[in-house]
This record gives structure tokens, sequence and C-alpha cells, in this order.
């Protein structure tokens, strides 16, 4: 997981447990500090905007935390990369709902892209994951969920939704006086590969096979433990 957003040399302090908290007054100074830093203020201030637009489309927000991280697989892979995850209130302690935002999500406006797919990658994939707090967990990508990303102009396979060009006028009107979202694209730099490499050797009389390192094997050629001939490292 990505650790949430910290802020440095300040006092105010945020209850993140309450949600009527985070209805934050963007014109109000303390409150404008958290949403130009704090992702986590800034995605609860979007998810409080949402409620009225879930509600015309027939659905109550839950109690809910949004937050940024990695979603617990397929959150590195370059194809078919997770882009958001919602784990359901079973799962919580408190029995709140947990959405997490990809770090590696972008929020664009419409006139910064070509294509409005590219636009909005955080609130869209915010949206998409609030549907699925909305309904049970065994709905799925099917349905009553299919139905309802649909009603808020997410376009595309329901597995993977990308926001239409109506999203992208919602949601410019629903972002109206908040901040820039306060994150930059986060790309995952791979580590040095492992040099380390087992090599095979075996027995050529009974076939016996291991597995053994170079730096072993520079030491001595191990003895087949059945035999004791010398084994052989396989080419």
């Amino acid at each position: 997981m990505v650790p949430p957003g910290t802020e440095a040399h300040t006092h105010w302090e945020v209850d993140m447990s309450n949600t009527a908290a985070l209805a934050v007054d963007a014109s109000n100074d303390r409150d404008q500090h958290f949403l130009t830093h704090n992702r986590e203020v800034w995605l609860s201030a979007v998810t409080e905007r949402l409620r009225p637009i879930f509600k015309a489309a027939g659905h109550d927000i839950p109690k809910v935390r949004v937050s940024v991280g990695f979603p617990t697989k397929g959150g590195a892979g370059s194809r078919q990369r997770v882009v958001g995850q919602c784990h359901y209130a079973g799962g919580s302690a408190d029995g709140t709902v947990e959405v997490f935002i990809h770090p590696g999500l972008e929020e664009l406006p419409l006139d910064a892209v070509e294509d409005a797919a590219q636009a909005h990658g955080v609130t869209s994939t915010l949206a998409h994951e609030l549907a699925h707090a909305c309904l049970p967990p065994s709905t799925g990508h099917k349905g009553a969920f299919v139905t309802l990303v649909r009603a808020l102009h997410l376009e595309g396979k329901p597995t993977a939704t990308t926001p239409s060009i109506e999203f992208a006028s919602m949601i410019t009107g629903l972002l109206d006086g908040l901040p820039p979202y306060p994150g930059a694209k986060l790309t995952v730099v791979p580590g040095p590969k492992q040099s380390t490499r087992l090599l095979k050797v075996y027995c050529p009389d009974d076939g016996y096979t291991m597995r053994i390192t170079n730096l072993w094997l520079m030491q001595a050629v191990p003895d087949c433990p059945l035999c004791q001939v010398p084994m052989l490292v396989n080419p």
C-alpha cells in the first residue's frame, strides 16, 4: 500500500472517520489546504459530491473510506492493470467500505487530452468503485452494476469502464471550486533482476537431479547422494 498523503508543518486535524466532516468547503482556508495537499480529503470530497448523482440513479453510497494505494493483486502489470479496488464492509473492522485508487492514475481535464477516455482517470475509477460499494458483493460486473455505471455515463467493458464525454462534462461541473487532484502519476520502476540462478546438475548413472548455485559449483561439483558418482552440470 502507498501511505496516504501527509502534510508537514501543520497542526490541523481532520476526523477521517466522519464522512460528514469531509463535505469540505473549498472556500475555507483550512479545508483548501487539505484539498490541495491530501489525496484522501480530495477523494472524499468528490465522493460527497457524487452522492446526489448516485441517488438520482437509485443508489445511496454507503459509509465509505477512500484512499490511494496498490490493489491486492494486478497493480503493477503493464497489461490489464487493476486501477481500483473496493473492499466490502465485511472485511473492515468497523464495517466501512474501503475503496483504493491506484497511484498511477491521473486526473486530467477533457481539454488536456485527445480522447475522453484518457481524461478523469481518478474520478472515473472512483465512480466505478463506488458503484461496486452500492451493490452486493455477488453482483460483480453484471446486471445492476452495468445499469448503474451506464447511468453514471461510464462506457466500455463493465470490467474496465472508461469515462464518456458525458461523464467528463458532468464531472467538470462536479469539481467546480475544487483544486486539482493533489497527486502525480506514479510509475512503478522495477528493481534489478535477481542475478542468482540455480543450475541443474544430474547423475549420469541413475539420473538423480538437483539444483545448485554457480557459487557452490565453483567450490566443488557434488557427488550423487545415491551412488556417489560425480554429478554433471546440465548445459
